[in-house]
């Protein structure tokens, strides 16, 4: 059979959580047939407009807690309402009066979602969820579980998968997101987290419990102690560590010491367990512990009408004991009822003697005095003894009858005998097995405080070796924060050194543009001193006539002869410098430089003021270059 397309309301199509087994989709989806309660809608009547137009309600019903209605008429304190299923009309007080959600609400997966928020609205959504074989619903931050009496197939290892790592709006209602909701919150909080069960007797409390042990132990069990145990990871059933089974192998054990049949429930949990699970950092678990409290101690002597005593008493005394005792009791019970049947029947046939005892004396008493004739006298009397004979074989029947059932009731008073006997000696032993009962539950005391002596043992190691964790924990975040602050230094420091490098590199690209201006003014230089050299050709031939002014221009050719050697030295120098290492000028080399260039502009304005007169400079053997101070 093909499943049809199911969505829930609120989510426009089935989640992608991989295939969810055919079997267990109608329990998690569920179609979106709206319903208004009995008797509403019609034959091709959407439900929306019937809702629109008839302003339907809820009001108390004695039958069914609430039904549904049609507002009529409103007032200030009475509304007129008009019965869905019957048609009968009622006014009633306003507050007894509640609205009805839109049919676009019907089975929602979250009652906090509902519009009209009431009484009515929540029984409505649940009623009508759990006849879809929804068992779970969402009201806010709770889970609200109805117990179906059955076996649903959405406890699989595919329905685990199905939820593991998903958001509760992602997946349908189950207790497996709300466990995974807390698992997750604690991987990412860092935070102790916790799941309360409660309810009624018969609510299912114990069984959930068992549910959220179930997917933390497959979740949350490590790879290690899975290979361990030696469960092959393509098995179709629930693959757990031997931690995570011991865990969920507990159960059996506390419910067989402390849950009992009640007439409400056939597995009562009789005390109160908080179950404590730990995980290491890494999210799995690690270790376990369990308390009890409010132990119903009372119940081991002493139980009320049709309800019996610990499941442990029964599973050590064992089924063929009772087998036994069953059996002894039916039969006992009914040779006791065939002793009743085969008394009444020996009363009857007495009762039958005599009846027939009377009518033989009462025969032979109406021959001996009848008045009739002769001929009716022999006919009746042929009638009576052949009557008289009948009672009589009906009498010796009925005496070799009773000499049976006098025989039949002697044997049973002998079994009777002999099941008493049986019985004494069964209540001999059941007096024996409730003194190794005692003796069992004092043992089971002593194991439990040992046992308490052990977990307190357990739970001071793991406090040591909590604390020894903590402080290796503590040693190297210190660590990593000295690691962090060398880092932070480091980065400091490697950028100071950037910024150092790039001022450097404007330095000696500033230098470099000085040397560039320094080469422009030693070429400036060259030019001029070819000038003076094409000036001192010319001034040859005037030498005779200006012999006074060439010694003068004599003298300051030598100056500046002396001066250009020092700059040309000075270049070179600094020419060798620049290869062999990045230069740094001073302001004393361009001042040099400044007065240099100074000194040759003032003996140009001296030879324009006084041109063809003073001393003429000595003819030089070739170019020469001007050397900086």
């Amino acid at each position: 059979m093909a499943a049809a397309t199911m969505t829930v309301p609120g989510r426009k199509a089935p989640p992608r959580t991989g295939p969810v087994p055919e079997a267990a989709q109608p329990y998690l989806f569920t179609a979106r047939v709206p319903s208004m309660g009995a008797g509403s809608g019609g034959a091709g009547t959407s439900p929306q407009v019937e809702w629109t137009a008839r302003r339907l309600v809820w009001v108390p019903s004695e039958l069914h807690g609430f039904e549904a209605a049609a507002l009529r008429d409103e007032g200030e304190e009475e509304a007129e309402v008009e019965l869905a299923e019957s048609g009968r009309r009622l006014r009633l007080p306003r507050d007894q009066v509640q609205r009805m959600n839109p049919p676009k609400f019907s089975k929602a997966e979250d009652m906090a979602e509902l519009t009209c928020l009431n009484e009515a609205s929540v029984l409505h959504n649940l009623r009508e969820r759990y006849y879809s074989g929804l068992i779970y619903t969402y009201s806010g931050l709770f889970c609200v579980v109805i117990n179906p009496y059955k076996q649903l197939p959405i406890y699989t290892e595919a329905i685990v998968e199905m939820y593991r790592g998903k958001k509760r709006h992602e997946v349908p209602p189950h207790v497996y997101a709300v466990t995974e909701g807390a698992y997750r919150s604690m991987l990412q909080d860092r935070e102790d987290q916790s799941i309360l069960c409660t309810g009624e007797s018969g609510a299912g409390k114990t069984e959930n419990t068992k549910k959220v042990i179930q997917y933390l132990a497959h979740v949350a069990s490590s790879p290690k102690g899975r290979k361990e145990t030696g469960v092959p990871a393509s098995t179709s059933a629930m693959s757990y560590g031997e931690l995570e089974r011991q865990l969920l192998q507990a159960n059996p054990i506390l419910e067989a010491f402390g849950n009992a049949k009640t007439v409400k429930n056939d597995n009562s949990s009789r005390f109160g367990k908080f179950i404590r699970i730990n995980f290491d950092v890494a999210g799995y678990i690690v270790g376990a512990n369990i308390e009890t409290y409010l132990l119903e101690k009372s119940r081991a002597i002493r139980q009320a009408k049709d309800e019996c005593s610990f499941h442990i008493f029964y599973q050590l005394l064992g089924d063929d004991i009772f087998a036994v005792n069953r059996e002894s009791d039916k039969r006992l019970r009914g040779l006791e009822a065939e002793v009743l049947r085969l008394q009444e029947e020996l009363a009857a046939s007495d009762r039958a003697r005599r009846q027939a005892q009377q009518e033989r004396d009462e025969m032979a008493d109406e021959v001996a005095n009848g008045s009739l004739s002769k001929a009716a006298i022999l006919d009746e009397k042929r009638q009576l003894e052949g009557r008289l004979g009948q009672l009589e074989e009906e009498l010796e029947e009925e005496q070799s009858n009773a000499e049976l059932l006098g025989d039949r009731y002697r044997k049973l008073l002998l079994q009777v005998e002999s099941l008493t006997t049986e019985l004494s000696a069964e209540r001999s032993f059941s007096a024996k097995a409730e003194s190794g009962r005692q003796q069992l539950e004092r043992q089971i005391q002593e194991l439990r405080e040992r046992l308490g002596e052990e977990d307190a043992g357990a739970r001071a190691r793991q406090k040591m070796t909590i604390a020894a964790l903590e402080s290796k924990l503590a040693q190297t975040e210190e660590q990593l924060e000295q690691e962090n602050r060398e880092r932070i230094l480091s980065g400091k420091l490697v950028r100071r050194a950037e910024k150092r490098l790039k001022e450097v590199v404007l330095q000696v690209e500033e230098e470099r543009r000085v040397a560039d201006q320094l080469r422009d003014q030693l070429e400036k230089g060259n030019l001029r001193v070819k000038q003076l050299k094409r000036q001192l050709e010319e001034a040859e031939e005037e030498a005779s006539r200006a012999q006074a002014g060439r010694r003068r221009l004599q003298r300051e050719l030598e100056d500046v002869t002396e001066s250009a050697e020092s700059m040309n030295r000075e270049v070179t120098t600094l020419r060798n410098r620049l290869r062999r290492a990045p230069l740094t000028f001073t302001t004393r080399t361009v001042r040099q430089v400044f007065r240099l260039e100074e000194g040759v502009a003032s003996d140009e304005e001296a030879e324009v003021a006084e041109p063809g007169s003073g001393p003429q400079p000595q003819e030089s053997d070739g170019p020469q270059e001007v050397q900086p101070q």
